[in-house]
């Protein structure tokens, strides 16, 4: 708390009320009409402002918002004393009406405060209090353009009370930024927080000192430089690391010049040799964050992506997702991209980046091929980790999706990987189809260019492959049907698929395959495909009524006893697994879970008062399992086995 006696006249009072009601529309608005009654006839109007025809018109937005923030201010001195936290709440009163908006009454109403107090220490005070963070940090931030002095010591104080409430939270910078801009304009108070902030240097304020650094370089950039290689070269290793990201940051200064920027690209290329682990990443992720602007790290940072380096491969993913444009612009993403399938799948968050950046260059034709053959190459790395086959759907979500919208891509791609002679390749695609099997690719097709180049033992060996992967068994008839747009498909395609519709996928899922294969039939334009598809539905219904017509043996019928003590053990073993499977469900996490004892019915209870009571009703899902699978599980699984080993070649 502390002390100010300025009382404004009543005038003044008067308008800024009506300014604060104008502020208050949330409009970038200056004039304001009003009734007759509403101005006394006597009023004297400050300068900026004046009425015109009935309305109250300031001349701009900093006159309106300065008469607000002045008699705002007034009345939290009217006891000659301000308190920090009634001031910073009415600053953000009036911050809630102007977010957007280039002139800000809050900030004015803090910078008016801050000859009285220092708002930087009070921030820091009422954030260690346990004030909302980032509401505090806004109003700061909205403050700074109005401010003509800040103590090092303050800055420091600020940035290492919000470190903890805001760890690793993407807005936690976002201060970090603004007061660096700040100090663009005052590097005198730049130079003196560098210095103070190495006084008692700690990871939560080791920030500053690149943000010190980078203001001073828009003023005297040579300075800026040899204090971030003083840095970078430190014995502690907060501050080497500081510096050496500091110098990645001024690489990026277009009005460098020529020789200092040199010193600088020369500093971090030695770094990058550093025996330090810590020193040396920094330094190659400073030198990658500079590649998308200079060619001068091409070379280093090449040898060691081909060497396999993990540091480059993260960096490079990263850089590529953020600067798209400018790596296209300088014509080195075909490179990358052909160099980062030897990134591991251990660094989900770069893969992930890898990913976004993925999908949005399928939008351009001229990539398409590169990120294909990528996608390929990291199956083909790393899809001998057992989960990886499965997780490759979840690891390139964005990728997947705009390849299934790019038709004859996703028909190639299916058609190469199952074709492959990896089994990483068809392994990954089982993950795919699995995680899209409900929601996008029902309607499979094979590429008909590579089916045409197929032998007689090639397109028996993608069919055994096709039930060894595909699960799915709209998907796995679907694949078979469009075996028929080969050329030849009578010769080459009718006897595999009489085999492969009829006593493969038709004897697992007799009815739902029949009534595929007439419902295909119908959009059929060759005649004979039409006869051949409507002959396999109706081979299959006819196997199905002569098993149906078969008279039961009642000797082979377990015991009625049996079988409800099989059905017993069937719905605990359901509910089991049920039960397992529902633990980590949101709506488990965000409700209190009551069991029923007895009774048909169930109300809830909220507050002080009962909901109406809800009838209990049976909930049933039906899946379609393979008939295989219900009559011999092992055998199935051996089968299928079978299909997923098979070579090619073999008769």
């Amino acid at each position: 708390m502390s002390c100010n006696a300025n009382p404004v006249s009543s005038d003044i009072s008067i308008i800024a009320e009506l300014a604060q009601r104008l502020q208050n529309e949330g409009q970038p608005n200056l004039r304001l009409e009003l009734a007759p009654e509403e101005l006394p006839a006597d009023i004297n109007f400050p300068v900026g402002c004046q009425l015109v025809d009935g309305a109250i018109v300031f001349e701009s937005f900093e006159v309106r918002n300065t008469l607000i923030a002045v008699a705002a201010f007034d009345r939290l001195s009217i006891s000659s004393c301000i308190d920090s936290s009634a001031l910073f709440g009415k600053a953000y009163e009036l911050w809630r009406h102007e977010i957007g908006n280039n002139d800000k009454a809050a900030g004015r109403l803090l910078a008016l405060a801050s000859k009285s107090i220092d708002i930087l220490a009070a921030g820091a005070a009422l954030i260690r209090s346990g004030s909302n963070v980032f509401q505090i940090l806004r109003l700061i931030e909205a403050a700074l353009p109005y401010l003509t002095n800040l103590e090092p010591a303050s800055i420091i104080d600020l940035i290492n009370a919000k470190y903890e409430p805001t760890k690793r939270d993407m807005a936690a910078g976002v201060i970090n930024g603004a007061l660096e801009e700040w100090l663009e304009k005052n590097p005198t108070i730049a130079f003196r927080l560098h210095t103070k902030t190495l006084e008692n240097l700690i990871e939560s304020n080791s920030s500053l000192l690149s943000n010190a650094i980078v203001a001073l370089s828009k003023s005297n950039y040579a300075a800026a430089v040899a204090m971030a290689k003083v840095d970078a070269q430190s014995d502690v290793l907060l501050q080497a690391e500081s510096g050496t990201w500091t110098l990645g940051r001024l690489l990026l200064n277009d009005q460098a010049e020529p020789k200092i920027l040199n010193a600088a690209v020369e500093t971090v290329a030695n770094l990058i040799e550093s025996e330090q682990h810590d020193i040396r990443s920094q330094a190659i992720r400073a030198a990658v964050g500079a590649m998308h602007k200079l060619a001068a790290f091409d070379l280093i940072l090449g040898n060691l992506a081909e060497n396999g380096d993990q540091v480059v491969l993260c960096a490079t993913a990263t850089a590529i997702f953020l600067k798209n444009d400018e790596f296209h612009e300088r014509g080195i993403t075909k490179y990358w991209l052909r160099l980062l399938p030897a990134l591991k799948p251990d660094f989900k968050g770069a893969i992930q980046e890898l990913d976004y950046a993925l999908s949005k260059l399928l939008s351009d034709p001229e990539y398409v091929s590169t990120v294909i053959a990528l996608l390929n190459q990291w199956v083909a790395n790393h899809g001998h980790q057992s989960e990886i086959g499965t997780n490759s759907a979840e690891l390139f979500s964005d990728t997947l999706s705009k390849i299934i919208t790019l038709e004859d891509v996703w028909r190639n791609l299916v058609t190469d990987w199952l074709l492959s002679d990896k089994k990483e390749h068809p392994n990954a695609l089982a993950g795919i189809l699995i995680k899209y099997s409900d929601i996008k690719i029902k309607n499979l097709r094979f590429d008909k260019g590579r089916l045409d180049e197929l032998s007689t033992n090639d397109l028996m060996f993608l069919a055994r492959r096709m039930l060894g992967y595909v699960h799915d068994r709209a998907q796995v008839t679907s694949l078979a049907i469009s075996m028929l747009e080969s050329n030849n498909a009578d010769s080459r395609i009718y006897p595999l698929l009489r085999t492969l519709l009829v006593d493969e996928i038709g004897y697992d899922y007799p009815q739902s395959t029949a009534t595929a294969l007439l419902e295909a039939a119908e959009e059929m334009l060759s005649t004979d495909d039409r006869d051949f598809l409507r002959m396999l539905a109706k081979i299959i219904n006819q196997a199905t009524e002569t098993l149906g017509s078969l008279p039961t043996i009642s000797e082979l019928q377990p015991s009625t006893k049996l079988r409800r003590l099989f059905s017993i053990a069937r719905t605990k073993q359901m509910n089991d697994s049920f039960e397992e499977a529902s633990k980590n469900s949101i709506f488990r996490k965000i409700a209190t879970e009551i069991p029923i004892k007895a009774g048909m019915g169930t109300f809830s209870y909220y507050g002080s008062s009962y909901g109406p009571s809800m009838k209990l009703h049976s909930i049933s899902h039906s899946v379609e399992l393979p008939r295989r699978e219900v009559f011999d599980p092992i055998g199935n699984s051996i089968r299928r086995l079978g299909f997923i080993l098979a070579k090619r070649g073999e008769s």
